[in-house]
């Protein structure tokens, strides 16, 4: 889920997904945030409102998925 002021990524729990779940986000400066990871959920808040994007991945694969808000 990506709004502009939150991003939240997670996986699933029963234990066939490799690796942490994953979550940047795309600023509207332009510039993205540092990777954020969790075992199970990663969140990035902005409380100005500022998010525009986010990159979503679990590293099983290390397979990127992009949204927009």
């Amino acid at each position: 889920m990506t709004t502009s002021k939150k991003a939240v990524t997670g996986k699933g729990s029963d234990g066939w997904c490799a690796g942490h779940a994953w979550l940047r986000v795309q600023y509207r400066a332009g510039n993205w945030s540092a990777w954020k990871h969790g075992t199970h959920q990663a969140v990035i808040t902005n409380a100005d409102g500022n998010i525009m994007r986010s990159q979503h991945k679990g590293c099983g694969d290390c397979a990127v998925y992009k949204t927009e808000k």
